[in-house]
């Protein structure tokens, strides 16, 4: 017996939307934010073409902001995408349904926090020696 697997790409907003594979190339994330906080989104064509619309009249009278320079952000994303990782491929050997790239689910990586603690405590800090 043959086993047939077929991906569908879906659209955040609407999962009927890119479910024919000449559409999968149409989805792109798009990024925003509002209100000091970064969103994205896995659009398809439609519903980027909707989106970009909605914000144009706003986008047209705005100014780009520049961007915040935190201390420390590079460590924080990187240890944040090895604990992703980690996660991801314990939820897999407890046979929770996650693919393989894209968000995982707020209940699975509380799971993976429960059973691993030292997983989201950061870590200490060396002195830097500086004054």
């Amino acid at each position: 017996m043959a086993v047939i697997v077929i991906p569908v790409m879906t659209d955040d907003l609407d999962p009927s939307v890119c479910t024919h594979a000449a559409t999968w190339g149409k989805v792109v994330t798009v990024a925003f934010g509002l209100d000091g906080v970064s969103f994205e989104i896995q659009l398809g064509d439609i519903n980027e073409k909707a989106l970009r619309e909605i914000f144009a009249p706003y986008v047209e009278h705005a100014r780009p902001a520049r961007p915040l320079v935190r201390k420390g952000k590079h460590t924080d994303t990187a240890r944040r995408a090895q604990e992703i990782i980690r996660c991801r491929a314990w939820a897999k050997e407890k046979g929770y349904p996650v693919s393989d790239n894209g968000r995982l689910p707020d209940a699975i990586i509380a799971k993976y926090r429960e059973q691993h603690p030292e997983a989201s405590s950061p870590p200490s800090r060396a002195p830097s020696g500086r004054a």
